[in-house]
C-alpha cells in the first residue's frame, strides 16, 4: 500500500503488518526487475558520455597548462628583448651624455686656458706698471733731491 520498499526489520518495529502490507527482497526484485533493469541500462549508456565530458577535461587541463607554459615563455622572451632594448637604449644615452659632458669640457677647458692667459696678461701689466710707476717715482725722487 505504500509504495516504498522498507527492510523487514522496519516492518516489525515502525511499520507493523496490519497497517502495512510488505514484500520480501526477492519478490520485490521480482517486481520491480525489468525497471530496475532499464534504469541499469539507461545509466550505462550514460557512462560513455561522462567518461568522454572527464576526457574533455583532462584535455582542457592539459591544454591550460600548456597553454600557460607556452605563454610564460613567451614573456620571458619578450622581456628579454624589452630588456636588451633598454640596455641599448642606454647605452645610446649613456654616449650621448659623454659626448655632450665631453664637448662642454672641451669648451671650459678653452675658455679656462683663455682666462689663464688672460689673467697672466693682467698680472704682467700689472706688474710692469707697478714697476714703472716705482721707477718713475724713484726718478723724480733723485731728480728733486739734486
Amino acid at each position: 500500500t505504500c509504495e516504498e520498499m522498507i527492510c523487514h526489520d522496519c516492518s516489525l518495529t515502525s511499520h507493523p503488518r496490519p497497517k502495512h502490507h510488505y514484500s520480501t527482497i526477492s519478490d520485490a526484485g521480482n517486481k520491480y526487475r525489468s525497471s530496475i533493469e532499464d534504469s541499469l541500462k539507461e545509466t550505462k549508456s550514460k557512462l560513455p558520455i561522462l567518461e568522454h565530458m572527464i576526457s574533455e577535461i583532462h584535455s582542457a587541463f592539459d591544454r591550460i597548462q600548456t597553454n600557460s607554459q607556452e605563454l610564460k615563455e613567451k614573456v620571458i622572451i619578450e622581456s628579454k628583448i624589452l630588456i636588451q632594448s633598454v640596455e641599448e637604449r642606454q647605452k645610446r644615452l649613456f654616449h650621448q651624455i659623454d659626448e655632450i659632458s665631453s664637448e662642454k669640457i672641451k669648451n671650459l677647458s678653452k675658455q679656462l686656458n683663455e682666462l689663464q692667459i688672460r689673467k697672466g696678461e693682467i698680472q704682467s701689466y700689472l706688474e710692469f706698471t707697478k714697476l714703472t710707476l716705482e721707477l718713475t717715482s724713484n726718478d723724480s725722487n733723485n731728480s728733486n733731491n739734486s
